[in-house]
């Protein structure tokens, strides 16, 4: 979790550390005091042998440290005008020791993306870029509004340009513009529409005060709907060999029952309303987008209901991004390179078949679609369609925000 703050009029600090992550270390810190106790004797043990309170001790100390680490430790980024420094503290709940880097050696103030996985979240880390050498972590947040925020805030007290890279295409905007809205930062439009994609599948109609976008969800292909129907066929297959089973084994009558019907309810029910749901959204769900001089608001209509997924104000939205295959691939190409020249490779010796597997790899995967930066986070649509169609729809979408003159 990040903060920031200012501890002195020339001096803002961020700090890390805390929240949710002491939850987290709360039961590793507790065990690991219980163990310590235990083997002091404060609390009583019985048994387990010449080994146990060794080892009982080993493990305390492990717990402990780890818990402690959680449930203390912090971090701080302090960016201290007065002495021109940037400074790297960490510490329990007080710093321990620092590193200080001088102001100079940084040119501005960078907003970049990292893509979570199923081990972690997204982060959108804020540095300072450095002329040379490893840039200046200030905070990484896992919310793109956290990290505007204290983007901005830096630069303005630091006096450097904001670069938002958080999408494909980086944005720098001066440090008096870095709470300003798209629409104050950007002149109105002249420039007349892109032409629409061939085979695009949206619908945009053009309104009085803007442009409405609906965006169709795929249809349900079959494959797909024989991979979600086919837990359906183990209660019909099984299902009679079980009976027969409980009938020979003299299973009581009610025990049998109740078997086979959390089987069918689990293998069979809940697949067939997870078809139905599928089906009806693939020919019932849309994405609806409305964009205006007022905002932008995206509603999702799913299988049986619509929902709002955000509603903007004009003067929250801060810029409009897109993101496309042909980027992620080209950022997936650049990541590879780089683990291969800090591993020592020659990046030349890339084989042919790995390229290949790139290339083939890029077209299976999606784009992030069009990216709205706003004061409360960012939203997105249209991730599944053509990279032609993405750029096109990001376009309507902003000069419906700036308007046209």
């Amino acid at each position: 979790m990040s903060r920031f703050h200012y501890a002195a009029p020339e001096r803002l600090q961020f700090r890390e550390g805390g929240g949710c992550l002491s939850l987290f270390g709360m039961p590793f810190f507790a065990a690991g005091i219980f163990m310590l106790l235990s083997v002091g004797g404060v609390i009583p043990i019985n048994g387990g042998g010449s080994f146990a309170r060794p080892v009982l001790a080993l493990m305390g100390l492990v717990f402990t440290g780890v818990g402690s680490v959680l449930v203390f430790g912090r971090a701080w980024a302090i960016l201290d005008r007065t002495e021109r420094a940037a400074i790297t503290s960490w510490g329990l709940l007080v710093p321990f020791r620092e590193h200080r880097q001088p102001l100079d050696q940084f040119t501005r103030v960078t907003i970049g993306y990292e893509p979570g996985d199923s081990d972690s979240s997204e982060k959108f880390p804020v540095t300072l870029k450095a002329r040379s050498g490893p840039d200046f972590v200030v905070c990484s947040p896992t919310a793109y509004a956290d990290a505007r925020a204290g983007a901005a805030e830096a630069a303005k007290h630091l006096g450097f340009t904001l670069e938002d890279a958080s999408g494909d295409h980086a944005v720098t905007v001066d440090p008096a513009d870095a709470d300003r809205p798209l629409q104050e930062r950007t002149a109105r439009s002249t420039t007349a529409p892109a032409p629409r994609p061939a085979g695009a599948r949206s619908e945009v109609h053009q309104e009085t005060s803007g442009v409405r976008i609906v965006i169709p969800h795929p249809r349900m292909s079959s494959l797909g709907l024989v991979f979600v129907a086919a837990p359906i066929a183990i209660p019909l297959l099984v299902g009679p060999s079980l009976w027969r089973f409980f009938q020979r084994t003299n299973t009581p009558g009610p025990v049998g029952v109740a078997f086979l019907f959390w089987l069918a309810f689990l293998f069979g029910l809940l697949p067939a309303i997870t078809i139905v749901n599928s089906f009806v959204r693939s020919r019932r769900g849309r994405t609806e987008v409305r964009a205006s001089r007022e905002g932008i608001r995206v509603r999702e209509r799913r299988a049986w209901r619509t929902y709002t997924v955000a509603d903007h104000a004009a003067g929250d939205v801060l810029d409009v991004d897109y993101g496309t295959r042909e980027s992620r691939a080209v950022a997936a190409r650049l990541a590879v390179e780089q683990k291969m020249l800090q591993a020592g490779h020659d990046t030349a010796s890339q084989s042919p078949r790995m390229e290949r597997w790139m290339a083939a790899a890029a077209r299976w995967t999606k784009g992030r679609g069009v990216i709205v930066k706003s004061r409360q986070g960012l939203t997105t649509f249209g991730a599944d369609l053509d990279d032609d169609e993405i750029r096109y729809l990001a376009q309507l979408v902003r000069q419906a925000l700036v308007g046209r003159a």
